[in-house]
């Protein structure tokens, strides 16, 4: 598999988990924190995914490198994309 589909389908099963809590909707923030620990989990050379503002994310890279990543009317869907994008 994919590391996408698998990275696409742990953030899914992240959103599912809000979704049992009753939480029908989900904050840029908070899916951006379950992003993140996916990320991580998949041992990638990111260290660091961070909301800066509405308009952008973040992305903080092993070597210390840093990109900036518009999402500014980002569907969730598509902040996975864009993020994927600039991380390789």
């Amino acid at each position: 598999m994919p590391l996408t589909h698998f990275i696409i389908i742990v953030v899914i099963y992240g959103l599912k988990i809000y979704r049992n809590r009753r939480c029908f909707f989900i904050s840029k923030q908070d899916f951006i924190s379950i992003f993140e620990a996916t990320l991580l989990c998949a041992d990638l050379d990111i260290t660091a995914l961070s909301l800066v503002d509405d308009e952008h994310v973040e992305i903080t890279f092993k070597g210390g490198g840093k990109r900036r990543v518009n999402i500014g009317a980002d569907s969730k869907g598509a902040i996975i994309l864009d993020v994927m994008h600039h991380a390789f």
